[in-house]
């Protein structure tokens, strides 16, 4: 497990970066709940006004602004894109930076197979994901307590962001696997994540487009499906079983791709 020793020690204060502004964002956001909950019908009615694309793209179309929960699964979007950001940047750079920092020949040259080299960092990064998840329900918890909220913490939002992260490690991973330029693999991953979040924008903007739900990963575990119908429903287990096949393809491509130099 060398290399994964090797991985962990070199991820750990990109991890804990990413990790504190996730609980930066839910402190900072959960401490305005008592100004914005204080409005009461009339601060409802102001954001009720906003278009509703706007509202979308914010995540507030379905949830209220003065029930905590509600008010985190609003919250619940933006950690979404900051986890899933993560998470493909470290999927695809786990990868992609053997090449891009020259030590894919040393350690190719070890006696270790490729899937070897992929489990490993594979488990590197999956690790990550929980780390960054722990503190943000360590964050979240702190956050209501501070901000005297007896309504307990939603921990099915944690539960399918982690879900959600896995998703896009994956799809990193196998960007990187499969890219010619691996080099580009964390910026399309990236640009990935861009794309299935304007699509669930969308989605939730116009009725007409509710059939977009199904193409993006963010639908799959929006706040108000976790709110309505809780954690294990088919969009859950469909956002593993996809994270499933990317990463059996990813398996299936890196031992047979050059590596570059």
């Amino acid at each position: 497990m060398t290399i994964f020793n090797r991985e962990c020690r070199a991820r750990l204060k990109g991890t804990l970066i990413w990790s504190a502004i996730s609980v930066l964002l839910v402190y900072l956001s959960m401490w305005k709940f008592g100004n914005i909950s204080s409005g009461g019908p009339d601060m409802t009615a102001m954001f009720d006004k906003m278009p509703r694309i706007l509202q979308a793209f914010f995540g507030m179309v379905g949830l209220s602004l003065t029930d905590p929960r509600e008010y985190y699964g609003i919250i619940h979007v933006f950690l979404l894109a900051t986890g899933g950001i993560f998470a493909a940047m470290a999927g695809a750079g786990t990868l992609s930076n053997e090449e891009s920092d020259k030590t894919a020949d040393f350690l190719l040259t070890r006696p270790v197979t490729r899937t070897s080299v992929l489990t490993q960092k594979l488990l590197v990064v999956v690790l990550q994901c929980l780390v960054f998840c722990a503190f943000t329900a360590l964050g979240s918890l702190l956050s209501f307590a501070s901000a005297g909220i007896n309504a307990p913490y939603p921990a099915e939002m944690t539960v399918a962001m982690l879900a959600f992260m896995l998703f896009f490690a994956a799809l990193g991973l196998l960007t990187a696997a499969g890219c010619r330029r691996p080099k580009r693999a964390p910026s399309l991953a990236s640009m990935a994540l861009l794309g299935f979040y304007l699509i669930s924008v969308l989605c939730q903007s116009s009725e007409q487009l509710s059939f977009l739900k199904y193409l993006t990963p963010f639908e799959y575990v929006s706040a108000l499906r976790l709110l309505e119908h809780g954690l294990w429903t088919p969009f859950t287990a469909l956002t593993l079983v996809i994270a499933a096949v990317m990463l059996a393809v990813a398996y299936l491509l890196y031992p047979k791709r050059d590596i570059n130099t």
